[in-house]
């Protein structure tokens, strides 16, 4: 997975801006931008590979970043995502996060793309703070705010809760990358005696397909 924090389009070139798209696309990479005065369409990011991967809509005159504190809010449907669930019941995650302090800083952006769920507004307003979506073969996060440092600083040090957010949301962006070797079945659940269909996927070194490859599979 690739982080962009606080940084403006301009450091990289054409090329690297290229390379990033491909990571994601066609590699099965994450990609995470964070907010910041110099990210989005404030680090002008808009018309470029980087804001075609972005689940949000981004443009120039999006308005300035804001240092404001405020109450992040978690749609109904956020709760399940891998990412925001930071117990095994629904119901526990849904109560620490609505006893979550308080976070701080927030960048304007132009709305949420078609296909892209939003998993964190700003309570007043419903404004996206963190939306998520796939891209091509991998994923790709969008997280407005620059102050999520305020969380860990709000609570005791025994409190997990800042580490366990920003692990899970790594591993969900990492975990799109494509392995060597992967195998997937045609169904999730199989009733005794059904049919059972193993489909394996074997990758090269560039990630080219294997089409030689010899597959053993022991089924126990």
């Amino acid at each position: 997975a690739v982080i962009l924090g606080d940084i403006e389009a301009s450091y990289f070139s054409a090329e690297q801006m290229a390379m990033l798209e491909e990571f994601v696309k066609i590699r099965g990479g994450g990609l995470l931008m964070l907010g910041g005065v110099n990210s989005f369409g404030l680090g002008k990011y808009m018309n470029t590979p980087v804001a075609k991967i972005l689940p949000l809509e981004i443009g120039p005159a999006d308005g300035n970043y804001s240092d404001e504190q405020y109450k992040a809010a978690i749609p109904p449907d956020g709760l399940r995502h891998p990412v925001m669930r930071l117990t095994d019941e629904v119901e526990a995650s849904r109560n620490i996060w609505e006893k979550a302090p308080e976070l701080i800083g927030i960048t304007p952006v132009r709305g949420v793309k078609t296909g892209a769920q939003v998993l964190m507004t700003r309570q007043k307003d419903g404004k996206p703070v963190l939306a998520v979506q796939n891209f091509g073969e991998g994923r790709a996060a969008a997280f407005t705010s620059g102050g999520s440092w305020y969380w860990r600083m709000s609570v005791p040090a025994s409190d997990e809760f800042h580490e366990r957010f920003w692990k899970q949301l790594i591993r969900w962006l990492a975990v799109g990358a494509k392995q060597q070797i992967s195998l997937e079945t045609d169904a999730d659940v199989y009733t005794t005696g059904s049919h059972v269909t193993l489909r394996a996927m074997v990758l090269k070194q560039d990630l080219s397909p294997a089409n030689d490859a010899n597959v053993v599979v022991a089924v126990k």
